[in-house]
């Protein structure tokens, strides 16, 4: 009986050993799974931050399109009116075209860190599954 007891004593060690194991196992993946979800969360934050710089450039991008069509307006209207004052609105209208350069340049710049954002969160994504 005290051999049957000593190997009952063994198998219940190796079995909270085991239990204690898998316990251990549960906590990292537990662990492991909160930082993929705030790994998640921060890319889907920067994905959300590029495409409001992406939203914010292409509505300043329309503001200086509206400004070129009334400094092309103006400037036709002097013009058929025979003002001399044209050269100053075509300053206007020249640098608001270089304006407009420039936001389409930020555009796509944003537009492309945007969709390395994309990508990069997809990668991290299937990494984590």
């Amino acid at each position: 009986l005290s051999q049957a007891q000593a190997q009952a004593l063994v198998e219940r060690q190796n079995h909270e050993l085991q239990f204690a194991e898998v316990q251990k196992k549960v906590r990292n993946l537990e662990s492991q799974s909160k930082t993929d979800d705030q790994l998640h969360y921060d890319l889907e934050e920067r994905l959300g931050q590029e495409q409001v710089r992406v939203q914010t450039i292409e509505s300043q991008l329309v503001e200086a399109q509206d400004h070129i069509l009334k400094l092309r307006a103006q400037l036709e209207l002097e013009q058929a009116q025979g003002q001399a004052s044209t050269s100053s609105l075509e300053l206007q209208l020249a640098e608001a075209e270089v304006q407009i350069q420039t936001l389409v340049d930020s555009l796509s710049q944003a537009q492309s860190r945007s969709l390395v954002e994309r990508q990069n969160h997809k990668l991290q994504f299937a990494a984590v599954q």
